[in-house]
């Protein structure tokens, strides 16, 4: 099991000591397609240490694709708004859409779909599109309408006909069975927790409570 993060960024450190790092497509939707450019991803590279220069140098993983530039790991994102990096290697990332708000689960090198697709399953017409072969369908997801399921499962949430995605921090639980990574809407103000067990599974994600416009996590003992 890896060393888990602390807390929610847009930038930390990998298990293997390796930086990594959120970029939005800076409103060029042509940059999340291209793997090629650093915008609407997220990167993997070594800080340069000890040296009279700063910068990074690219590390070796297992690209997707022959245009993928060197640094990055996963594309296809619009803004993805915090992220957290669990204890078995793997991104949690948020991504704010224009009609869904997403989570996506980062694992291997992979695409994301913005903006070929957004939300879930990849449906870009009346029937799936060639186009979602090669995107990676988000983790969960969800719109701004008051009936979407996930708002209907908090009987507190705010009529406000907007949303953004925010990732807390990972949580591990107090008998060392497993973690949580906790999400939730800004706007509509429900809060959800991913649970994962003892050896990395997956065990799905759950309603827990309500706080609206949450803008910060504070640590304690508890």
């Amino acid at each position: 099991m890896f060393a888990p993060a602390l807390s929610t960024v847009e930038i930390g450190f990998d298990h293997e000591g390796h930086m990594w790092a959120l970029f939005g497509e800076k409103n060029i939707k042509e940059h999340a397609r291209d793997p090629s450019t650093l915008l609407g991803s997220l990167v993997r590279f070594e800080p340069l240490r000890n040296t009279s220069t700063s910068g990074a140098k690219s590390i070796t993983f297992p690209q997707k694709s022959d245009l993928q530039h060197e640094m990055v790991f996963a594309w296809g994102f619009r803004s993805p708004w915090k992220g957290v990096f669990d204890s078995w290697g793997r991104w949690w990332v948020g991504d704010v859409g224009g009609v869904h708000e997403e989570l996506n689960l980062v694992s291997s090198s992979s695409y994301f779909g913005w903006n070929d697709a957004y939300g879930g399953p990849c449906n870009t017409s009346s029937s799936p599109s060639a186009k979602c072969d090669n995107i990676t369908d988000p983790y969960v997801w969800w719109n701004r309408s008051m009936d979407d399921p996930l708002t209907l499962e908090d009987p507190y949430a705010e009529d406000i006909l907007m949303m953004v995605v925010w990732v807390g921090p990972l949580i591990h639980s107090h008998n060392g069975t497993g973690e949580f990574v906790i999400f939730g809407d800004w706007y509509k103000g429900w809060i959800r927790a991913v649970r994962i067990g003892a050896e990395g599974e997956i065990l799905g994600h759950e309603y827990i409570g309500h706080l609206p416009f949450a803008t910060a996590w504070v640590k304690d003992d508890d």
